[in-house]
């Protein structure tokens, strides 16, 4: 990271100061950026990450990711990444780099934390295997790790845990999927840089299924991976589509205690995304409150919205119940909404959600914008990704293209996010 400018479930199976922080073995190095004045006032953590090789992760507070995610195109070419393209002759040629070339573009110009998507293999394009996709994610992880050994990788996947009111074997599939990828790369050598993985959009009613379906995912994969996880993070979203989190703080009073036999971190995230329709969750049924609420006002009068009807007030209070006790598992991380970055977002939107998480409660590890796009991208192919490719040259820069506020670089609105005042 880079300092500031200036300154029991349901299954069976700079000039700032130095200070320690010392999570179990880990001991992060943690530098905070205060500066003098209130005009530039920012604040940013920057650590210094284990030995080479090192099997712990990071705290959930320090992650600041981006993500790679396959798009429908084929995956047969062997040396080059198919993560975040289009068409060869589309808006975000990433498959003309090499796995090494995307991987070292993402090292210089200091982005150390990836979150790859695992597709399920019901969402895989026609004609591709479950053995290709994980041969895909091999590769690139591979490539990562030699680029720089002290990657920091995660796996996400978007798994409906629920649809209708009723089970639709979700969990199951998501242990079962996990659990035989996370093998594959134990097999290959290379999961000392992948630090863990994470549901997204669990599609669930409530925070008690939550709770549940987190603490069975994570006794499903130890019981098939021989305990991976007890070193590694995991991450689950709030119900709906993530940003539900109704009675999180009373739901089950045993979570943090049942979480802590099972991984090292952990965190809730948080995405700010309605739910699906009411008749594929319940929770649809908040949805035109959401849009009456959230599609107007101040970001004060959405923070008061989304604390007391989305219940991040419950959150907040877990959360500062559990953190002394539970420093690796209290945590909350913000996962870039529906367009991977800020673009679905207004602009009072975002300062909401990031004077919630950040500014409030020092909430600041995030996953959001995407990896790579062509230069000559325009539109929202530009905007959500963090760097740029050109398609002759294949020199590999920050995005310097404004963001679709017009308000600042693209890279900058990505950076700022873990600042206290980032301008948005």
């Amino acid at each position: 990271m880079q300092s500031a400018p200036g300154a029991a479930g349901p299954w069976s199976t700079s000039d700032a100061p130095e200070v320690i922080l010392s999570e179990d073995d880990t001991n992060w190095l943690v530098q905070t950026s205060i500066p003098m004045t209130a005009a530039s006032s920012l604040f940013r953590l920057q650590a210094t990450p284990p030995s080479p090789g090192s099997q712990i992760p990071q705290p959930p507070d320090l992650i600041e990711g981006v993500k790679f995610k396959p798009l429908d195109d084929e995956f047969s070419n062997s040396v080059s990444p198919q993560f975040d393209t289009g068409a060869i002759d589309g808006p975000n040629p990433t498959n003309l780099l090499t796995y090494a070339q995307a991987a070292s573009g993402l090292a210089s110009n200091g982005i150390t934390t990836v979150i790859l998507k695992f597709e399920t293999q019901d969402d895989l394009p026609s004609g591709v295997n479950a053995a290709q996709r994980d041969a895909e994610i091999i590769a690139m992880i591979t490539a990562l790790r030699s680029a720089n050994p002290n990657f920091r990788v995660y796996l996400w996947e978007r798994r409906w845990l629920q649809q209708g009111g009723s089970s639709n074997g979700g969990g199951t599939k998501f242990i079962n999927g996990m659990s035989s990828i996370i093998n594959q790369i134990h097999a290959a050598g290379v999961d000392d840089v992948l630090k863990g993985i994470g549901v997204i959009e669990n599609n669930l009613e409530n925070s008690t299924q939550v709770l549940q379906h987190a603490v069975g995912i994570v006794q499903g994969i130890n019981a098939n991976t021989d305990n991976w996880l007890t070193n590694k993070s995991f991450f689950m979203p709030g119900a709906g589509m993530g940003a539900y989190f109704v009675g999180i703080d009373k739901a089950y009073p045993d979570f943090f205690n049942q979480m802590s036999q099972q991984v090292r971190y952990f965190a809730f995230t948080f995405k700010f995304f309605k739910s699906q329709p009411a008749n594929v969750c319940s929770l649809g049924a908040l949805n035109a409150a959401w849009d009456a609420n959230l599609g107007g006002g101040t970001p004060a009068s959405q923070a008061a919205w989304l604390r007391s009807v989305m219940g991040v007030a419950d959150l907040e209070n877990c959360i500062h119940a559990n953190r002394t006790a539970y420093p690796n598992l209290a945590n909350v991380i913000y996962w870039g909404d529906s367009g991977d970055g800020l673009i679905v977002m207004s602009q009072t939107n975002i300062q909401a959600v990031h004077s919630l998480l950040v500014e409030d409660n020092g909430w600041t590890g995030s996953f959001f914008d995407m990896a790579y796009c062509a230069l000559s991208a325009t539109g929202n192919d530009r905007t959500k990704y963090a760097l740029t490719v050109d398609p002759v040259t294949r020199a590999i820069a920050k995005n310097v293209g404004n963001n679709d506020k017009n308000n600042m670089p693209v890279w900058n609105e990505w950076q700022r996010w873990n600042w206290i005042s980032p301008g948005y």
